[in-house]
């Protein structure tokens, strides 16, 4: 769960620790231990993970620790965001033909970048999961309309 620590990441991380997930808790900010607490008290193993998304090597470093923990991921929540550092925690009052190029800059590897990154890091442990699941309801007998795990082999 990236950005996991405060507003709508703190939120899905505490919804799936009350469906009795596994959460890695992952952000920057100084709520991260607290929401990883809150995650356990509402019946989930959290696991709180300092990590800054815009970093390649700490997310690498941090889907291969899930990797060697958990063998496989079930659920990527990409949510961090780190576009509004410094002095662009400004209000956008101006249009946006008057924003500064830097705002978009930063907007974009502290969140789009951000997202892909994890995705990508996260896209072979998620592939072998889906691939499973889908197998399972084969076995059970019951018809997927569509069918994630020929997707998800044939690329």
């Amino acid at each position: 769960m990236t950005g996991a620590s405060r507003g709508v990441g703190r939120g899905v991380a505490l919804v799936l620790g009350e469906c009795g997930a596994t959460v890695y808790v992952t952000g920057r900010s100084a709520q991260l231990e607290e929401t990883a607490a809150e995650v356990s008290r509402r019946g989930g193993r959290a696991i709180a993970v300092r990590t800054d998304h815009r970093d390649d090597s700490q997310v690498e470093s941090l889907f291969a620790r899930v990797k060697a923990e958990q063998r496989v991921l079930d659920l990527l929540v990409a949510n961090a965001w780190g576009g509004y550092e410094g002095s662009y925690q400004q209000a956008f009052s101006a249009p946006f033909w008057e924003q500064p190029l830097e705002r978009w800059a930063a907007m974009v590897d502290g969140g789009l970048r951000a997202h892909f990154t994890a995705a990508r890091q996260a896209a072979e442990s998620v592939k072998s999961t889906a691939s499973d699941a889908a197998d399972t309801v084969k076995e059970e007998g019951r018809s997927a309309a569509y069918d994630v795990k020929d997707d998800l082999t044939s690329s």
